[in-house]
């Protein structure tokens, strides 16, 4: 006689059970919120460890405006003039601190009406202090014996350092107008040369009569006296 072997059944998961039996559904909804607070646990843990992001904390230089002024201005040429060229920035700190030191190096460029660069020279380099946190300050750069022409344009190129890191660039062109310079009138070497002929032989007429000379003032005065006193002499002797 074959003995039959009871066949198991498969257990049903927890979460089926759940919607039959109220006893599995407190159950299962416990085990469940066991394990939400076992993440929570975990990520916080894992936002805690992480190393603290770092605030970055800076200055914002920026350049409000540009001004040029002439100073000095020689005439060269019909064409051309000679000038000493001001150019002040207006910086102003727009960041969270106070700025380093700043320093601003400048180079100019010259373009003919042909937008071909012409060589040009001139550059200036100026070192500033501090800027203080919502400021503005004035930096002078200085073009010296600039020469103008009045068909070319100038651009200048700005390079500005804070503790010796570039932090700004800027370009701008600027309109550097002509400025008619009237030649100094010329010198007429012959008048030169007259006047100073002419004092000359005064000078040797003077040296010539004595009147000048130190000590020969008298001289005159002495004769005149010698030649009344003979008169008066001479006067005498015809009375007697």
């Amino acid at each position: 006689m074959v003995k039959k072997v009871p066949i198991k059944k498969e257990e049903e998961p927890l979460w089926k059970k759940s919607d039959k039996d109220p006893d599995v559904r407190f159950k299962f909804l416990w085990i469940m919120l066991v394990l939400i607070i076992v993440v929570v646990i975990a990520i916080a843990a894992l936002i805690a460890l992480m190393p603290p992001a770092k605030k970055i904390v800076y200055s914002d230089l920026r350049l409000d405006s540009i001004q040029t002024q002439r100073v000095n201005d020689q005439y060269i040429d019909d064409n051309t003039t000679s000038t000493n060229l001001e150019v002040t920035l207006y910086l102003t700190n727009d960041g969270l601190i106070d700025s380093g030191e700043i320093r601003i190096d400048a180079f100019m460029k010259s373009y003919n009406t042909r937008g071909e660069e012409v060589p040009c020279d001139a550059t200036d380099k100026v070192n500033s202090s501090i800027i203080p946190l919502d400021k503005t300050s004035t930096i002078t750069l200085q073009f010296n014996d600039l020469i103008i022409k009045n068909d070319q344009s100038y651009t200048i190129e700005f390079l500005i350092f804070e503790d010796e890191k570039i932090v700004e660039t800027a370009k701008t062109t600027i309109k550097v107008p002509y400025v008619a310079v009237a030649p100094e009138p010329p010198v007429d070497s012959r008048d030169a040369d007259d006047g100073a002929s002419g004092r000359s032989e005064e000078k040797e007429d003077d040296e010539a009569f004595g009147v000048g000379a130190p000590g020969f003032e008298l001289v005159p005065l002495i004769l005149a006296l010698g030649a009344i006193l003979f008169l008066m002499k001479n006067k005498k002797r015809v009375r007697k």
